[in-house]
């Protein structure tokens, strides 16, 4: 799990109880999220890692201001 500040190790914890397994908290913060969000973009694709991002990952594509990933509405 990567989290681009704070807020990681009580979602952890959390997550960790649910599904019976460790998540480890990675916190990768500066240049509005944009390092952790980065490194989320190029990581392996085998559903290991999980960015837990605020609200500037949605500020920064609002803004024009080019992004690792995009934020969609499903």
């Amino acid at each position: 799990m990567r989290s681009p500040g704070h807020g990681g190790p009580p979602a952890s914890q959390k997550l960790g109880e649910k599904f019976s397994q460790p998540f480890v908290v990675e916190n990768k913060p500066g240049a509005a999220n944009m390092i952790g969000n980065d490194l989320v973009a190029k990581s392996a694709p085998d559903g290991c890692t999980l960015l837990f991002a605020a609200a500037p990952i949605a500020l920064n594509q609002a803004l024009g201001i080019k992004t690792p990933l995009t934020c969609k509405r499903t």
